[in-house]
C-alpha cells in the first residue's frame, strides 16, 4: 500500500466513495473498481477500437449512481485528455507520477515501473499527499508540445542526410560528410556531373536513390520552416496575454 498520512476521519468520509485505478495499456485498458462502502473489487477490461467509449462509458454509469467517483491513472501514455473527460463527467480525477510513488508490497518494495489498477484504485483520493500532476488546459498542453514536435522534425532531417551520406562512401564519388539540405544537396550532384566524378563503376540507381531521398529531405525542411512559423505565432500571442 501507498504510505500517507490518512486520518480515521478521512476514512469516514470515503466510505460512500467509488474509487477507480486505471491501468492503461497498448491494446488493453483494465478498470478496477472499489467500492469502498463494501470493500469490493471489480475488475473491468476494455480492449480492441472501442477501448476508450467503453471506459468512459463504465465511468459514466459509476457517476450515474451519484454517489462520489474518484479516478486515478498514471501519468504519460495517454496524456491529459482522459483527466479532461472524467471531471467533466463530475469525478475527482488524479493522475500519478510515477517515479514520485513508493509502493509496498507485503513489507518490500516493489518496482514502480508497472503501477497495476487495483493498486491505482486503493490511493485515497483524500490524502492531500499523494502526489499528482496537474492536468493543463487544452491550449496548455499544446504549447507543450511545439519543441518537441520541432525536435521530432529535426530528427528526420538528419536521418535523411545521414542515409543520404552513406551511399556516397561505397563508391569512387567525392565522400561528404557534412548534413546539407535538399537544395544544397542537388547543387552538389550538379558539381560531380561536371567533374566527372560519377563514373560508371556506381549504378545509375546509386545516383536515383540519392536523388530520391534528397526529395524526401525536402519535405521535412518544409515543415521545419512551417513549424517554426507556429511556433513565432504562438510566442507572440503569448507575450501579448
Amino acid at each position: 500500500m501507498l504510505l500517507n498520512n490518512n486520518t480515521v476521519a478521512q476514512e469516514s468520509q470515503l466510505v460512500n466513495h467509488i474509487t477507480v485505478g486505471i491501468d492503461q495499456g497498448d491494446t488493453l485498458w483494465m478498470v478496477t473498481v472499489l467500492d469502498r462502502s463494501t470493500g469490493k473489487y471489480s475488475r473491468h477490461s476494455c480492449g480492441g477500437r472501442s477501448k476508450e467509449f467503453d471506459r468512459y462509458k463504465k465511468i459514466s454509469e459509476l457517476v450515474s449512481t451519484g454517489r462520489p467517483v474518484s479516478v486515478c491513472y498514471e501519468a504519460g501514455r495517454s496524456g491529459f485528455t482522459p483527466a479532461r473527460h472524467f471531471n467533466s463527467l463530475g469525478c475527482d480525477t488524479r493522475i500519478l507520477p510515477v517515479n514520485k510513488i513508493e509502493i509496498i508490497s507485503s513489507g518490500k518494495k516493489v518496482k514502480t515501473d508497472k503501477i497495476d489498477d487495483q493498486f491505482l484504485s486503493e490511493i485515497n483520493p483524500l490524502d492531500k499527499s499523494v502526489p499528482s500532476v496537474r492536468a493543463p488546459s487544452v491550449h496548455q498542453e499544446c504549447l507543450r508540445e511545439l519543441p518537441r514536435e520541432e525536435q521530432r522534425i529535426k530528427r528526420d532531417i538528419k536521418r535523411n542526410n545521414n542515409r543520404i551520406i552513406s551511399i556516397p562512401q561505397r563508391w569512387p564519388i567525392p565522400n561528404v560528410s557534412n548534413h546539407n539540405d535538399a537544395e544544397d544537396w542537388r547543387g552538389i550532384i550538379r558539381e560531380w556531373s561536371k567533374a566527372d566524378a560519377i563514373s560508371k563503376l556506381p549504378p545509375v540507381s546509386e545516383l536515383n536513390r540519392i536523388e530520391m531521398m534528397v526529395d524526401e529531405l525536402e519535405l521535412p525542411e518544409r515543415h521545419l520552416k512551417g513549424w517554426r512559423e507556429v511556433m513565432r505565432t504562438e510566442e507572440e500571442a503569448e507575450r501579448r496575454k
